[in-house]
C-alpha cells in the first residue's frame, strides 16, 4: 500500500514538473502585452529625424496606436506557441530542480544561458552529455535547437489592415526574449508599421504618400510556468524605413527592413487542392490532372520560407483510341520568396518527388505501370488573407522512370527519361490552400 501511494505522489510531482500554460492563463497573460505592445508605440520617441516636406514624426503622433495593437486572442495564441516551445518532454532519468518549480522553467534558463548543446547538457542535467540518458540527449538535442530558434527570431502576430484618415496601415508585432536570469526576464518587443495613403488631387508634396516604421522596446518581467508579467517599456524608440511623399515633394529613402516578409506572414500549415487541363497536337490530346497537398512551414532562409510535405493526385491522358491513367503520392519541397514588399505575393520554387501507378489502355490492350518522378517546378503563391491563399504550380524539369507489366503476359519494359519545358506537354496547376 505504501508503495501504491508512493508511486502516485511521485506521478504527481512529476506532472507538476512538466506542466505547460493553459489556454485560460495565456488569455489573461494576453491582455497585459497588449498594454505593453500599445505603451511601446506610445511612448517610442524617434530614432533619427527625416527631413523631407512631409513630416512623418508628426503623422506618426497622430496614429491611433490603440488601432494597431493586435487582439488578445491572438496575442494569448502566441503566448500559447512560446510555452509549448519551452516545455521540456518528459524525462526518464528525474533531474535536480534546483531553485526552479519546473524541469521546463530550469531548461529554459539553460539553454538562454549557454551558447553549446554541451554546455545545456551540463547546466539542466549537472552530467557531462556521455553520462546522460540516450533517450533524454537526443529530446534535449531537439529542445535547444527548438528554444535557440525562438529566441533568435521570436515570434510574431499581424494585425488587421486598419484604415486611418484614408490611409491603408498594417502592423506586424513580434516578441522575443532579451534575457532570461530565471524568473526575471527581458522581453523585447518590436512594432512595425505599413502604411499607405492616397496622394490627393491634385498632389499636395507636405502628404505623405508611404511610409514604413519600425517600434522597438524592452520591457522586465517574470516568466515561468506559472507566472508571467510584463513590466514598464525602456527604450522605446521608432525608425522611419522607408518614407515616399506625394509627388513634387522631396522624397526621403532608407533601406528597406531586413525582414522582407514582415506584413504578410505565412501560415504553420497549409491544405490545398489543385487541378490542371492542357490540350496539345491540335487539341487531339488532353492531359489533366487533380490533386491535394500538404504543407508545413518549416523554417525561415533570409526573407525565404522553406515548406515542407505531401502531394496526392490523379491525372490521365487521352488521344484518339489511347488512353492512360495514373495515381501519384510522395512528397515535396517548396521554398516561398516575397515578390511584393507587403509579402502578400510569393514565388514558389521546389522538387517534388512521387511514387506513380498506373495503366495505358491502347484499343483494349492494357499495359500497367509503375515507377517514380522527381519534377522541379515553379509558381506564385498569393496570400488573400492569414487563412487563404490561391496558387500556381508550373511544372519545367521531370525525370521519369517506369517499368511496364502488359497484361497479355508479355515481357516487361522500363523506359526512362528527363523533359524540359514540362509545360508544353503537362497542365499547370491553379488551386487554392487554406492555413491554419
Amino acid at each position: 500500500m505504501m508503495k501504491t501511494q508512493l508511486l502516485i505522489l511521485m506521478m504527481l510531482i512529476a506532472s507538476f514538473s512538466y506542466a505547460q500554460m493553459t489556454p485560460k492563463q495565456a488569455k489573461a497573460y494576453a491582455k497585459e502585452m497588449q498594454d505593453s505592445f500599445q505603451e511601446m508605440m506610445e511612448t517610442a520617441t524617434v530614432k533619427q529625424p527625416f527631413v523631407a516636406t512631409c513630416d512623418p514624426e508628426a503623422f506618426y503622433d497622430g496614429l491611433n496606436k490603440s488601432n494597431l495593437v493586435p487582439e488578445p486572442i491572438l496575442l494569448a495564441a502566441l503566448l500559447e506557441r512560446i510555452s509549448q516551445i519551452i516545455e521540456l518532454p518528459a524525462m526518464n532519468d528525474n533531474y535536480d530542480l534546483g531553485l526552479f518549480q519546473t524541469h521546463s522553467d530550469k531548461a529554459a534558463n539553460a539553454a538562454e544561458n549557454t551558447k553549446t548543446y554541451v554546455e545545456f547538457v551540463k547546466m539542466f542535467t549537472g552530467k557531462d552529455l556521455g553520462d546522460v540518458d540516450k533517450k533524454d540527449a537526443e529530446n534535449l538535442n531537439t529542445y535547444f535547437k527548438r528554444y535557440k530558434q525562438f529566441s533568435l527570431n521570436g515570434f510574431g502576430v499581424k494585425n488587421s489592415a486598419t484604415n486611418l484618415s484614408g490611409c491603408a496601415v498594417n502592423s506586424y508585432h513580434t516578441i522575443s526574449i532579451s534575457k532570461r536570469d530565471y524568473p526575471q526576464i527581458t522581453w523585447e518587443f518590436k512594432s512595425e508599421i505599413m502604411v499607405d495613403c492616397k496622394c490627393s488631387i491634385p498632389p499636395v508634396d507636405t502628404d505623405i504618400k508611404e511610409v514604413d516604421y519600425e517600434v522597438t522596446g524592452t520591457s522586465s518581467g517574470l516568466f515561468s510556468f506559472t507566472d508571467v508579467s510584463f513590466g514598464t517599456i525602456r527604450n522605446g524608440e521608432y525608425e522611419i524605413k522607408e518614407l515616399e511623399c506625394c509627388p513634387d515633394g522631396e522624397v526621403g529613402m532608407v533601406e528597406p527592413l531586413e525582414d522582407g516578409n514582415y506584413n504578410v506572414s505565412l501560415p504553420d500549415h497549409y491544405l490545398g487542392v489543385s487541378g490542371g487541363i492542357s490540350l496539345t497536337n491540335d487539341f487531339d490530346e488532353t492531359t489533366y490532372c487533380i490533386g491535394a497537398q500538404y504543407l508545413y512551414n518549416a523554417t525561415e532562409i533570409g526573407d525565404s520560407n522553406l515548406l515542407v510535405g505531401a502531394n496526392v493526385g490523379y491525372g490521365g491522358s487521352s488521344f484518339m483510341d489511347w488512353k492512360s491513367r495514373k495515381i501519384t503520392a510522395g512528397g515535396t519541397v517548396q521554398l516561398f520568396t516575397p515578390l511584393t514588399q507587403s509579402g502578400q505575393t510569393q514565388a514558389t520554387n521546389g522538387i517534388s518527388a512521387d511514387y506513380i501507378n498506373g495503366c495505358n489502355d491502347n484499343m483494349g490492350v492494357v499495359d500497367d505501370f509503375t515507377g517514380y518522378s522527381i519534377t522541379a517546378n515553379t509558381g506564385v503563391n498569393v496570400q488573400l488573407s492569414d487563412s487563404f491563399a490561391l496558387f500556381m504550380e508550373i511544372p519545367l524539369i521531370m525525370h521519369q522512370s517506369l517499368t511496364f507489366k502488359p497484361e497479355n503476359g508479355g515481357t516487361e519494359f522500363e523506359t526512362s527519361e528527363t523533359e524540359v519545358m514540362v509545360f508544353k506537354n503537362s497542365p499547370i496547376k491553379v488551386g487554392a490552400r487554406i492555413g491554419f
